[in-house]
């Protein structure tokens, strides 16, 4: 390859190929993935009931509820949270069963609040440890992103919050599940690339 190709020739070669590849790539105006969770702003919720959501009451003390939002705006426009203050050191929680490919790579996101919390919350998509999980005194006063990411082994992968905090509340709300796209021309492209520099 380095006889017959130049330094001058191998790096205009490669810049041609980044500004196709990036042409190509706003042509196709790549789509944010869809979110695929059900009602994931709780719209509609109430007491212990929100479409998409199935509630699960802790073992003893149970305190959860669907609220509205005291103070707008907040997050992705929601309006209704979902506030978990179980005053023992059981969990409520919600879930949902949402629709997956195995091998897929998931982003995981939604916003939380605490107000008085001195207890515990998460979060699980799948199986395993808690991707999420926040334990004592505190967290976020303002409502606040977070995030994970979880590859599926199974086409159904189910979603899971849950909370206890004597004597306050976490406050979870616009949650989302994306799957993360992978960029396969810039791949292609670093391939080439690497090819005609070897």
């Amino acid at each position: 390859m380095r006889g017959k190709w130049g330094k001058a020739a191998r790096a205009a070669l490669i810049l041609m190929l980044l500004v196709a590849s990036v042409t190509t790539g706003s042509r196709a105006g790549y789509a944010i993935p869809p979110n695929l969770v059900v009602n994931g702003t709780f719209v509609g919720g109430s007491s212990h009931t929100a479409t998409g959501w199935t509630f699960t009451a802790a073992t003893a003390s149970s305190d959860f509820q669907y609220s509205s939002i005291a103070t707008l705006p907040a997050p992705g426009g929601a309006t209704v949270q979902a506030g978990f203050g179980a005053t023992s050191s059981y969990y409520d929680m919600i879930s949902q069963a949402i629709a997956t490919q195995s091998g897929q790579e998931y982003s995981v996101q939604f916003y939380l609040l605490a107000s008085g919390a001195n207890g515990s919350v998460y979060s699980q998509f799948g199986t395993g440890a808690d991707q999420f999980l926040l334990n004592g005194a505190g967290g976020p006063t303002t409502w606040t992103l977070e995030q994970y990411t979880y590859v599926a082994t199974a086409s159904s992968t189910t979603l899971t919050f849950g909370g206890y905090t004597p004597p306050g509340w976490y406050y979870v709300t616009d949650v989302s599940v994306q799957a993360l796209p992978e960029p396969t021309h810039i791949l292609l492209v670093g391939l080439l690339a690497m090819t005609l520099m070897a």
